[in-house]
């Protein structure tokens, strides 16, 4: 289940432009466009492990997470892998329109009911 809004924010710079067009142009897409076979997520993946990821440990101070570290778990990486690749796809788009998409968000269900593991 997909969903898409724009939410423009009230104290936005002048020069950031917000385009009700963009979230029906999403919905669209992702309602005729088998978004899957575009995706990239191995990229997205290699991209991210490229950059240092930190958060606070259990004692508040900040510390190393993600890919070769002690606080490394696969399932999380492939999961936002693939939510920034699902996000590219759509964006890359909208961009190839010349659609804004400033304020532009959009939410899927991650758990899905009624499924063995």
């Amino acid at each position: 289940m997909w969903g898409f809004n724009v939410s423009p924010q009230t104290d936005a710079p002048a020069d950031v432009q917000f385009d009700a067009r963009a979230a029906d142009l999403a919905r669209e897409y992702a309602a005729t466009t088998d978004i899957a076979s575009l995706m990239d997520v191995q990229s997205v993946i290699e991209e991210n492990r490229s950059d240092e990821n930190w958060g606070p440990a259990e004692n508040g101070e900040l510390e190393p997470f993600g890919y070769g570290t002690d606080r490394y778990d696969e399932d999380v990486e492939y999961h936002a892998a693939a939510q920034e690749a699902i996000n590219n796809v759509i964006i890359g788009h909208l961009d190839s329109r010349g659609v804004p998409t400033d304020g532009l968000g959009w939410e899927g269900q991650d758990i899905c009911t009624g499924v063995d593991e």
